[in-house]
């Protein structure tokens, strides 16, 4: 009796962590993006994206080096962005994906966090959109009719008052070590521009860590 008493609790053991993993598994496939939505991205390696990771990542956490915003229009999904090759552009939402670094199951890395309930954002899309065709601001200065990708984030995500509500800081471009990387200093010499160091702006990990967002899905 002891037995096939042991037999049961096992048996509803098992039921019970097959309907978490099923539960999970349903949860996942049904996920949709919605308006507004961020998309936090890991691209493919490079000496650009790798110098951003650098000056601005946890390296004992993932790091972001892109984010974008999401607009979803009837049953399609789209995905605004400002990138370097391309500016502040209206794409797909898999092409966003498909050009995301992929983990070893070919699956992109990419987060997707979503405005918490007691926040309240006025025409996020509509603000995006009216951005779309300016150029990349390759020399992340502030005001200068040029926006980059955390930068457009900043100025798209404002309260029924018209005010920003994420953070701009005083941004670095030097490592842990507090050297600027030779990157940097012949990326600005090249732009005929001073580093600007200090001046307020933005990035995707710091933007990633506010207190107004949480993650809500990853496609990895």
């Amino acid at each position: 009796l002891l037995f096939m008493n042991g037999l049961k609790r096992q048996s509803i053991l098992y039921i019970f962590f097959f309907y978490l993993i099923f539960s999970t598994a349903c949860n996942k496939n049904n996920f949709e993006l919605e308006s507004g939505d961020l998309l936090f991205q890991v691209n493919e390696s490079n000496a650009f994206t790798d110098a951003i990771t650098t000056t601005t990542g946890d390296h004992q956490k993932l790091s972001f080096s892109h984010v974008a915003i999401v607009s979803a229009e009837g049953k399609q999904i789209f995905v605004i962005e400002a990138v370097p090759h391309g500016g502040v552009r209206h794409i797909s939402l898999q092409n966003f994906l498909n050009s995301s670094a992929h983990n070893s199951s070919g699956k992109p890395l990419v987060a997707v966090y979503r405005m918490k309930k007691n926040q309240h954002v006025s025409n996020v899309v509509e603000n995006a959109g009216k951005y779309i065709g300016m150029p990349y601001d390759s020399t992340f200065m502030p005001g200068n009719n040029a926006l980059y990708c955390s930068e457009l984030v900043y100025e798209s995500y404002l309260d029924t008052r018209g005010l920003h509500i994420f953070t701009a800081n005083p941004m670095s471009f030097k490592d842990s070590t507090g050297r600027t990387s030779t990157l940097w200093v012949n990326y600005f010499k090249k732009l005929g521009k001073a580093i600007p160091e200090g001046l307020p702006g933005t990035n995707p990990n710091d933007l990633s860590k506010e207190k107004i967002i949480k993650e809500v899905y990853r496609y990895f």
